[in-house]
């Protein structure tokens, strides 16, 4: 959705919020980018079941 914001931080932290679905999706684990993990695929699979 458009009134997302998404924030990057230090091997994989990543924060997605969506207000307009009350969503807050914070994920603080150590994630090396050689693992492929796709945060944004998550979030969408959570907003999908939501719905």
């Amino acid at each position: 959705p458009k009134d997302t914001v998404w924030m990057e931080g230090h091997d994989g932290q990543t924060v997605a919020i969506i207000a307009s679905e009350q969503l807050v999706v914070v994920r603080l684990g150590l994630t090396p980018a050689k693992l492929g993990y796709r945060p944004q695929t998550m979030v969408g699979a959570l907003v999908k079941a939501l719905h």
